[in-house]
């Protein structure tokens, strides 16, 4: 962007910066007055410093507080006059071009499959997972994710019998912590064009899997839209059970994950199942969207994704993705935000601050930055949709052990969505 003068991008952040020092010196403030008056410090010479703290000390730091908060409202103007002068000298013509997200799919079949290797405490698996996506006029997307997990997992359990009759009671609680590279290519193609696109990215799969990855056939190159992700999940299972004359188990199985990465043109944070539930309503509404579904119940996700385009989007400095699901039909939208100065460089930092946490391994301070996140949305534009989930969907598996904390695990199965409004 040609521009007479300052950069206004960087006037902007050195607004925030300033913002944040007003903050500071403020809290300073308050927070050393509210210590000196509950100092137990007595005596002339405790008076005297109250005074002086009082008259000299206290009222500098509100004035630095006061000052820095001027100068951050001097530099937001100048960046606006900036960005008005850059416009009037013709060099660049600043409208805003924020559109809606593109159309949904009219149906969508994903096919699950993976295999996973138990030795001990140690867990590696691979999988690889399809998603077809019919869309008006004949197209179709679809998408290949290559997931490749190296983990560790632990049971502890116990059993208690109890009287003559032989009943017991016990309980046993399995967890398993992984990480995982996962790649996501997205290929466009046509109804006519499905058959053979499919064969090439199974051969191309296929290929990767193999000491020939690095191999190049001819033929089997395709255009393809990729995301190379790092995963972190957390998945634990619970159980219980009372043998008797009636025998009665329960279990309850839990679990969520980060996933954190580039795609070609943007940095990528996407959270999955309770990561995306225990943040789901306060980023949804410091995004300000809506997170009360319909008769006031409120919205639990099941999928959040933020994306970060290195170069706006139809203007959108964000793009919130949200998946929810109760098992026979999924929610979905998709928003393009346009946030409002300075709070875009805010908000673009804390979830890059979020990123560099999970890429360090440490989820909780991702969590409480995202838990933190500061929006301030200026306009938005965004598409839901409702889908209906075909009740034939199946899970098959299959499982052998050697009995010695050696196992192999395969399950594959489909899914079928049809759009419903």
């Amino acid at each position: 962007m040609s521009r007479i003068g300052a950069d206004p991008v960087a006037l902007r952040h050195l607004g925030v910066t300033m913002t944040r020092l007003a903050d500071q010196a403020e809290l300073s403030a308050t927070s050393l007055d509210r210590r000196v008056r509950q100092s137990s410090w007595r005596g002339r010479d405790a008076n005297e410093f109250v005074r002086d703290w009082q008259r000299r000390h206290q009222p500098h730091l509100r004035a630095i507080a006061k000052a820095c908060s001027l100068y951050s409202t001097h530099l937001k103007q100048q960046a606006e006059q900036q960005e008005v002068a850059s416009s009037q000298a013709g060099k660049v013509a600043q409208t805003s071009d924020l559109r809606r997200p593109a159309p949904f799919p009219t149906s969508e079949l994903r096919v699950l499959s993976g295999t996973q290797i138990t030795a001990g405490v140690l867990v590696v698996g691979i999988t690889h997972n399809l998603s077809i996506q019919h869309f008006e006029h004949e197209g179709v997307t679809v998408t290949s994710t290559e997931r490749n997990q190296a983990g560790l997992a632990a049971t502890s359990g116990s059993s208690v019998s109890i009287g003559s009759s032989g009943a017991a009671v016990g309980a046993n609680l399995r967890a398993q912590v992984a990480v995982a590279q996962v790649t996501r290519r997205e290929f466009s193609t046509t109804e006519k064009d499905l058959l053979p696109t499919l064969a090439l990215i199974e051969a191309q799969a296929a290929i990767r899997r193999t000491v020939a990855a690095n191999i190049r056939l001819p033929g089997l190159g395709l255009p393809a839209r990729t995301e190379e992700l790092t995963e972190l999940s957390l998945t634990a299972q619970g159980t219980a059970s009372l043998a008797a004359s009636l025998g009665a188990q329960g279990a309850v199985r839990g679990g969520g994950s980060f996933r954190f990465g580039r795609s070609e043109h943007s940095q990528v944070l996407e959270l999955e199942g309770t990561t995306a539930s225990l943040l789901s309503a306060q980023l949804l509404q410091r995004f300000r969207l809506a997170s009360v579904g319909e008769g006031g119940t409120e919205i639990r996700l099941s999928r959040l994704r933020i994306e970060i385009p290195d170069q706006a989007l139809h203007s959108a400095d964000v793009i919130v993705s949200t998946t929810s699901t109760d098992g026979h039909r999924e929610l979905r939208s998709v928003s393009n935000l346009d946030l409002s100065e300075p709070g875009t460089i805010r908000c673009v930092e804390q979830v890059r601050t979020a990123l560099n946490h999970l890429r360090d391994l440490d989820v909780d301070a991702a969590m409480s930055t995202l838990s933190e996140l500061d929006a301030p949305v200026g306009e938005s534009l965004g598409r839901s949709a409702e889908f209906a989930v075909s009740e034939h969907t199946g899970i098959f598996g299959a499982s052998v052990g050697a009995g010695i904390g050696l196992g192999v695990s395969a399950d594959g199965g489909f899914q079928q969505l049809k759009l419903v409004n």
